[in-house]
């Protein structure tokens, strides 16, 4: 699996996990960051991942990085 599709799978994640547009969330901004972040939205973050893509996503990953866009490069890895 390559690392743009499961960023694009992210952003739709976070985005309707946050209330937020998909657009408005920028791949190279920390996770942290995002408005409304918190463990409880992570965790329904990587679930809505997991079952977009039909993949089973570490737990540990999903706190190994700081951007979007080094998580979904994590999760193509190991996919």
């Amino acid at each position: 699996m390559n690392a743009d599709t499961v960023e694009a799978a992210l952003l739709v994640a976070f985005a309707t996990r946050l209330a937020s547009d998909p657009a408005d969330i920028e791949p190279d901004q920390a996770i942290a960051d995002l408005p409304g972040i918190d463990s409880l939205a992570m965790l329904r973050v990587i679930v809505d991942v997991e079952t977009a893509l039909g993949i089973q996503i570490p737990d540990d990953t999903a706190y190994a990085a700081t951007t979007v866009r080094q998580l979904a490069k994590l999760i193509a890895e190991q996919a």
